[in-house]
């Protein structure tokens, strides 16, 4: 079955609530991240949440596909590297 196709679409709706309730968790998080100067004070938060996101359901697909940890550790510290403010 092709993603999105067919059935009634009540699981694709109880992922995209719960996918959203991270988001909104994540913006809420952000946000006190930037108030507190951990997160640099010029970072654009809703892109900097939607990298955060995709990379979360990004590497859980690569998991699924057999990736390792050190490969998963290797794209993480690869996207910390490139947190707003980081030196």
């Amino acid at each position: 079955m092709l993603w999105g196709a067919g059935g009634d679409g009540t699981a694709q709706m109880v992922l995209r609530q719960a996918r959203q309730r991270l988001r909104d968790a994540l913006q809420v998080r952000l946000n006190e991240g930037q108030r507190l100067g951990e997160v640099a004070s010029n970072a654009d938060l809703s892109a900097l949440s939607a990298t955060i996101m995709t990379f979360l359901n990004g590497i859980s697909i690569e998991r699924a596909d057999g990736a390792t940890k050190k490969e998963l550790d290797a794209a993480i510290d690869m996207l910390l590297a490139c947190w707003p403010g980081r030196q």
